[in-house]
């Protein structure tokens, strides 16, 4: 993330928390009596917690897609194969086609359905057709 954006999430972030305040000491001190309006501050003026937010959000996130593919493509390829998208892409179709290969209808089951879905037409009738 660049600076600017970084400084975008900051403004969204205070302009989200309004009037929120913070607390600048430990929540025992209610019990002894000295806190005052002068330990609680408004986040949305306060440099560090606004950094701190939008940081901490980020870092919760997981990483994008393509950051937690690299490492995967880099051991299964190796580097020289994860750099080729073509190579990438003719193994792709490679595995593809012999998937279909596999699941495709048996040769007569594929004949009947273009008997039926052609209306049991011919081939030059079929040409005719589609021209």
């Amino acid at each position: 993330m660049n600076e600017e954006q970084k400084q975008a999430v900051r403004d969204a972030v205070a302009s989200a928390l309004g009037h929120a305040y913070d607390c600048q000491r430990v929540w025992s001190a209610w019990d002894v009596g000295t806190m005052s309006s002068n330990d609680f501050s408004l986040v949305a003026e306060d440099d560090e917690r606004l950094n701190d937010i939008p940081d901490a959000a980020l870092a919760a996130m997981p990483a994008p897609f393509q950051a937690r593919v690299q490492p995967w493509m880099m051991a299964c390829f190796g580097a020289e194969i994860a750099a080729d998208a073509q190579e990438r892409n003719h193994r792709f179709l490679e595995r593809r086609w012999n998937w279909s290969r596999r699941v495709a209808p048996r040769p007569a089951r594929r004949t009947s359905w273009w008997t039926t879905s052609m209306g049991g037409r011919s081939g030059a009738s079929i040409r005719k057709w589609a021209a």
